[in-house]
């Protein structure tokens, strides 16, 4: 759990990421951009409340440089974030991480 005053930071950052989103939802030509939005440089807890915002399910797989036990079930969707210091340093759905 964090402080109240870190809960208020990471609120604040999802909803600004979510504005630019919204302000940023086309390509310039009308077309619609898949996903604006980006957990990559928020806090664990502000992606976590980002990624939940979009219907998302997410997991930490890596902290610090250390490999997390996670559980080997396939969630196309999900989002596995890679986290460096209490911040989001990569984030890729499991769809991806088995593409790669």
């Amino acid at each position: 759990m964090g402080s109240a005053p870190a809960r208020i930071i990471g609120f604040l950052c999802v909803a600004l990421l979510i504005c630019l989103g919204l302000a940023a939802c086309g390509d310039g030509d009308g077309a619609p951009v898949e996903n604006p939005l980006t957990p990559v440089g928020l806090t664990v807890e502000a992606a976590g409340e980002l990624a939940e915002s979009q219907g998302q399910q997410w997991r930490v797989i890596e902290e610090d440089g250390e490999a997390r036990a996670v559980t080997m079930d396939f969630i196309p969707e999900r989002l596995n974030f890679v986290v460096s210091e209490g911040i989001v340093v990569s984030a890729e759905t499991d769809a991806q991480l088995t593409e790669g």
